[in-house]
């Protein structure tokens, strides 16, 4: 006998019913919606913080890595405070100073950052009372990476604290090292005039090259800024690769070019072990030096040595065009002039090599343009004026077509010449307008 089997209907009632039990139950939109907004919520609050701790670690990463001298506020006597004047005014009075005397020294070595404290840049994490600067001073302390700062005081010499017998005291922190410049009293000087003194004083400890370029180029005091760059030899300083190749200057300058290489040589020699890295300088020199040795192929390769490193130099194509020139290439040299006066177009001499470039080439008209927009930068420089006057005697001793090509160049030159005309050369011109039966008068007299 075979039993059926007859599926209970409360049983499978029962399956059922425990299916749907153990399914999910479904969620109401208005408690998805929160969840979901506590998840952004939560979300943005950890990418906020990873942001900060990611800013706060550049940051702090740019400020170690950054070498500002920083420069603190000056202590004051009360009488002065009484006065109106502040410790930040007279930090700041200092960096002027010392900026003036940077840009002065026009030299292409990097400049010295200076800072004024007050001018740091800082932030304190929420709620700890932690800065910016006070990690970061931590971190150099810890990583030995000691910052140079400059603090002091101005003392009175006098209970009774007079302008006149007012002195600034300075501490110089630098390489671990404390150095205390004492100034005279103020005295008669202006007060611009003490903070420049005190501005070389500072200089001396920071950024001596500086101090010896800005002596050299600016204040004519050649021996004084050799007598710098010596004493930076002697120490093994780290800036002997440019007191070596001012020092060549010197000799390239007072026209003794062969002395000047073996400087310049030193320099590229002390750079490769005190730096800077990239030293285009003494390549530069080195060729100009040839150019004065009639070696212009020897230059040509040394200032091209100089353009690879850095092609920025207006200075480098100028000679560079000059050295071409030497060598009898016009044409490659006036393309070369063209990129020095469109670095520099304030150069004239420059605008003037460019001139007589374009006069060996025999593209007088356009030589003399250049000639006169040097001459026009400054009017009181002789040497736009003596390279016209050649080329024109150039232009003029051109073919027997002479007469019918001079007039009108003839007369623009002694327009801008004006009395600048030499009396050789006065009476040269007389005497073409003569034999040429010219009716331009060439504003020349004829006494």
């Amino acid at each position: 006998m075979i039993d059926s089997f007859v599926p209970d209907p409360q049983q499978g009632s029962e399956r059922s019913a425990g299916s749907n039990m153990a399914a999910s139950p479904r969620v109401p939109l208005r408690t998805r919606i929160i969840d979901w907004v506590q998840f952004v919520r939560t979300l943005a609050v950890n990418l906020i913080v990873i942001i900060s701790i990611a800013a706060i670690v550049v940051l702090l990463t740019r400020e170690l890595l950054r070498e500002p001298v920083i420069i603190e506020e000056v202590s004051l006597p009360p009488s002065m405070v009484a006065q109106g004047f502040s410790g930040a005014v007279t930090a700041q009075r200092l960096w002027d100073a010392i900026s003036d005397i940077q840009i002065k020294s026009t030299t292409h070595k990097t400049q010295t950052a200076l800072l004024a404290a007050n001018r740091q840049l800082d932030v304190a994490a929420p709620g700890t009372g932690i800065s910016l600067q006070q990690l970061t001073q931590a971190l150099r302390s810890m990583l030995n990476l000691p910052q140079t700062r400059i603090a002091g005081e101005v003392l009175c010499a006098t209970p009774d604290c007079t302008f006149s017998e007012l002195r600034l005291r300075l501490r110089v922190f630098k390489d671990g090292r404390m150095h205390v410049l004492r100034s005279d009293p103020v005295g008669a000087r202006s007060l611009d005039g003490y903070f420049h003194l005190s501005a070389i004083r500072v200089l001396e400890v920071i950024d001596p090259y500086v101090l010896a370029a800005y002596l050299y180029y600016y204040e004519i005091r050649r021996d004084d800024a050799v007598e710098i760059a010596e004493d930076l030899l002697r120490r093994q300083h780290t800036q002997s690769a440019w007191a070596a190749n001012l020092i060549g200057n010197r000799h390239l300058d007072e026209g003794r070019p062969a002395a000047a290489l073996p400087h310049y040589e030193l320099a590229l020699d002390l750079a490769e072990e005190f730096g800077p890295d990239t030293f285009a300088v003494p390549h530069k020199n080195i060729g100009l030096a040839l150019i004065e040795l009639g070696d212009p192929a020897g230059a040509i390769a040394r200032l091209s040595d100089a353009i690879e490193i850095d092609n920025a130099n207006f200075e480098t194509w100028r000679g560079l065009g000059q050295a071409l020139l030497a060598k009898g290439e016009p044409r490659l040299a006036a393309e070369r002039l063209r990129t020095a006066v469109e670095l520099a177009p304030d150069d004239l001499l420059s605008w003037t090599a460019l001139g007589d470039a374009l006069s060996a080439a025999e593209r007088y008209h356009e030589a003399f343009r250049k000639y006169h927009f040097a001459i026009d930068l400054n009017p009181i420089d002789t040497k736009p004026r003596l390279a016209w006057r050649k080329s024109l005697a150039e232009y003029i001793a051109r073919g027997p077509d002479r007469c019918s090509r001079v007039g009108q160049p003839v007369a623009e030159y002694l327009r801008v010449a004006g009395s600048g005309v030499p009396q050789v050369f006065r009476a040269e011109l007389l005497a073409l307008r003569k034999a040429c039966g010219l009716a331009v008068p060439f504003g020349l007299e004829d006494s």
